[in-house]
């Protein structure tokens, strides 16, 4: 209220009071002293004391020794002990793929190259799982791994430790399958998993309203309002800001900074990341829980290289005009992600795509298709992370984008297309190339010094990257030598041909009998025979039996494994595991013990079995919709929820008897049937493209696409043959070809690009000269990319425009 004014009385009063005001009486009228405690209680007692009480962010202060405590308990596991400090251990956690098995363990380990270096996290994926549990194993172990790998870099003189122990045990997890007695104890149970600290978020104005909930006394309110934390870091990297009051941070004490994202589905910016600078540390949203934030690594601080770029492409059509090679650049990546809503800020500059599709079996409804949405599946996988991608994730990243792709078209009306392609994307000084299919990819440097002499100018020199080692016998697109191994494993399982290192060809179905009478005249019977059982897509073809000769059961299994041993001799069973002879032998007995299996079993279910493994060589693959609804006693077009339902009716029952005694066959029957449903309850509206009968056969085992030839039996695969090079300062060119160059050969390249070391396009024009003017019924493409790093790049790389007089 008001202040009463010592002279504002006049008179004797205004004397007195001056003199009462002097003796420390209050001012005005009607004052009466109180003491606090009789006003606030006695809550209020010592809240003026030096010593602060313990009470500061109570509820911050928890979560963090928390914390600490949750670290301290993840860092000792299966009786080893984490030994790097001041770095969080490895964990793990089960995320869900858009590939199936959609189950995989991801694991997060983190590093430190040096003491003052900055922590960094690094992640590697395990295999696709079909369950939680066997996600789970691999995640263990891959935790086992990490753990051993830092006791041992402990042990040799606390030196860091690197990742290899760890990627080898991950490469071997690929081809192991979990027995289910191997699927028990606490490796996979839900608390093997996500082991580090995890928090919470609330806005300032939260935690505010729960520390006045928890507040005992007025004491603590005052010094909590106090507290004042230190800024003593600053955020890593671009497009941090400090968080706001209206902000959620996570539920620890600090000054905050956030980087936001925009949703790709539209709306206002959400936190991506999360900054303490009292702590130094960084968080991120952990990835099976959106409502938990976790820690991670210090985020790149992007780097603008010395690099300057240009590139050319060429697409000579194949006979008839149709073409079948496409060309994608994207020379902005960085501006492309923005615009995608993938931003890529962490990401070295600069950062470039070039991609070459070589589109298969005379069609390019796959290439084109894989061309408009390959940098789809690219890019999120690398704005996902803000981190300087060791040379393994990038690989990684590779693979996973080229998996999820093939996912996608072998969904699409183009499933049963294939395309080819080649690769280069360049990031900073870091060049990664890829290859699928016949595809090429050449580097050509200049030699620093010259054998000529030191007057005259040094020779290019061209090689072969994402490749195996050259040889005379070897073709050009060999893959590298793990590559190789994964296929050979793939097509063993798969029961791939026999004589697929000769005939280089792959067919869906099993040899017909007209394939067997077209076999040249002097062909003997040993040599029908042995082609039948190389050319045999399942066991019942091995043998030679039809499913109406199944009735007689057993004896029937017996009596084509004796005919063919007359057929091919007994020296074939003395013969070399190498030869013809004895691998399709040894391929008839083993089939006659999986037949035997089934038919003592079920004969009903086995000869059920035989007749669809007959509709498909019958079909090549592919069966049609009319076929595929006689198989299951439907109409065509009949709906996805009709034919499933059929295939529950006739077959389900039948695959599971037989999975007691043969589960693989099972899972191929299972497979085979949902193929027939699917194509049955396929609307008659709806076009699929297929490809003729002279294009059923396909001479490639790596390619995108060709889902009969993946499904049910995985002929063709995925694996990438996959190179990381880090550029030298000077001028090198990269060449993307595809097969319709195959007479071109590394050193013509070489030539060709020491005449043009700046021009990619005269590169292409004499590239593609030779395919041209040879009349090939092949399509023909190639891709030049000049790129000069440091002084190279102050100089001018010639446009297109600058080079029209050199290519006249």
């Amino acid at each position: 209220s008001g202040r009463t004014h010592p002279m504002a009385s006049s008179g004797p009063g205004g004397a007195g009071a001056a003199a009462a005001a002097a003796a420390g009486s209050a001012l005005g009228s009607a004052w009466t002293k109180f003491k606090a405690t009789q006003v606030l209680g006695d809550s209020v007692a010592g809240i003026f004391s030096a010593a602060p009480p313990e009470y500061l962010q109570r509820e911050n202060r928890e979560q963090e020794i928390e914390a600490e405590e949750v670290e301290r308990a993840a860092g000792e596991y299966d009786g080893l002990c984490w030994c790097p400090g001041g770095v969080p251990p490895p964990d793990f956690a089960v995320v869900t793929d858009e590939v199936g098995p959609s189950q995989r363990a991801e694991l997060s380990v983190f590093v430190r190259k040096a003491p003052e270096a900055p922590l960094k996290e690094v992640r590697l994926l395990g295999p696709r799982r079909a369950s939680q549990a066997e996600a789970r194993k691999d995640g263990c172990e891959l935790r086992r791994a990490a753990f051993r790998g830092a006791a041992v870099a402990e042990a040799a003189g606390g030196k860091a430790w690197r990742l290899e122990a760890v990627r080898a045990r991950a490469e071997e997890l690929w081809w192991k399958e979990w027995k289910p007695e191997e699927l028990t104890g606490e490796d996979v149970l839900g608390s093997a998993e996500r082991r580090l600290p995890e928090f919470t978020t609330a806005t300032q104005a939260e935690k505010f309203k729960e520390q006045q909930q928890s507040i005992a006394s007025l004491r603590e309110w005052i010094y909590s309002k106090k507290e004042e934390q230190v800024e003593l870091y600053a955020p890593a990297g671009p497009s941090w800001f400090p968080a706001g009051q209206a902000t959620s941070v996570p539920r620890l004490p600090g000054v905050w900074y956030v980087h936001e994202r925009h949703p790709k589905e539209g709306g206002r910016p959400a936190p991506w990341m999360f900054f303490n600078a009292s702590t130094g540390k960084y968080y991120r949203s952990s990835q099976c829980d959106e409502g938990k934030w976790i820690q991670t690594g210090t985020p790149h601080s992007p780097v603008a290289h010395d690099v300057a770029v240009s590139h050319a492409s060429i697409c000579l059509p194949a006979a008839g005009g149709r073409k079948d090679d496409l060309a994608v650049a994207l020379s902005e990546l960085a501006r492309t992600g923005t615009a995608l809503k993938f931003p890529l800020p962490f990401l070295d500059k600069p950062a470039v795509l070039y991609l070459l599709f070589d589109g298969l079996r005379g069609s390019n409804v796959g290439a084109e298709f894989c061309a408009k949405r390959f940098h789809s599946h690219l890019l999120p996988r690398l704005s996902a992370r803000p981190t300087d991608f060791e040379d393994h994730e990038l690989l990684a990243i590779i693979t996973d984008a080229v998996e999820a792709l093939d996912a996608a078209l072998l969904e699409s009306s183009a499933r049963y297309s294939g395309c080819g392609f080649a690769l280069a994307l360049l990031v900073g000084r870091r060049l990664v190339v890829g290859t699928l299919g016949r595809c090429r990819v050449l580097l050509c440097r200049a030699p620093a010094a010259c054998a000529k002499g030191p007057n005259k100018e040094a020779p290019w020199v061209a090689h072969a990257l994402a490749a195996g080692p050259a040889g005379p016998a070897a073709p050009a697109h060999v893959p590298p030598p793990e590559v190789e191994a994964a296929e050979r494993r793939r097509l063993l399982l798969a029961a791939g041909p026999l004589d697929l290192h000769t005939a280089r060809c792959l067919y869906a179905g099993s040899a017909s009998a007209d394939t067997l009478r077209a076999m040249p005249e002097d062909a003997t019977a040993r040599d029908r025979a042995v082609f039948r059982v190389a050319r045999a897509a399942h066991a019942f073809a091995a043998l030679g039996l039809r499913a109406s000769e199944l009735e007689v059961g057993v004896a029937a299994v017996r009596q084509a494994v004796a005919t063919f041993e007359v057929a091919v001799g007994p020296e074939a069973a003395r013969q070399g595991g190498d030869l013809l002879p004895a691998k399709a032998l040894a391929r008839v007995r083993e089939a006659a013990v999986e037949v035997e299996a089934m038919l003592s079993l079920d004969v009903y279910a086995t000869r059920a079995l035989a007749e669809l493994y007959e509709m498909m060589d019958e079909e090549q693959g592919i069966p049609t919709p009319r076929r595929a609804a006689s198989v299951l006693g439907v109409e065509p077009g009949c709906g996805e929820a009709a034919a499933q339902a059929a295939v529950d009716r006739r077959y389900r029952a039948l695959m599971s008897g037989i999975a007691t005694r043969s589960p693989e066959h099972a899972a191929r029957g299972l497979c085979i049937l949902a193929e027939v449903a699917e194509a049955a309850g396929r609307p008659s509206s709806a076009t699929v493209w297929a490809p003729g009968d002279a294009a059923r056969s396909v001479d490639v085992t790596r390619a995108l696409g060709f889902r009969d030839l993946k499904r049910p039996r995985r002929l063709v695969g995925t694996e990438v043959a996959a190179e990381v090079v880090i550029l030298e300062t000077g001028i090198t060119n990269v060449l993307l070809l595809t097969d319709g160059l195959p007479g071109l050969s590394d050193v013509e390249v070489a030539e060709i690009v020491g005449l043009h070391p700046r021009r990619p396009r005269a590169v292409c024009l004499r590239a593609t000269a030779a395919a041209s003017t040879a009349s090939s019924p092949e399509a023909a493409a190639a891709m030049a990319v000049c790129i000069a790093v440091g002084a190279a790049a102050g100089a001018s790389v010639t446009t297109e425009a600058s080079g029209a007089a050199a290519a006249r």
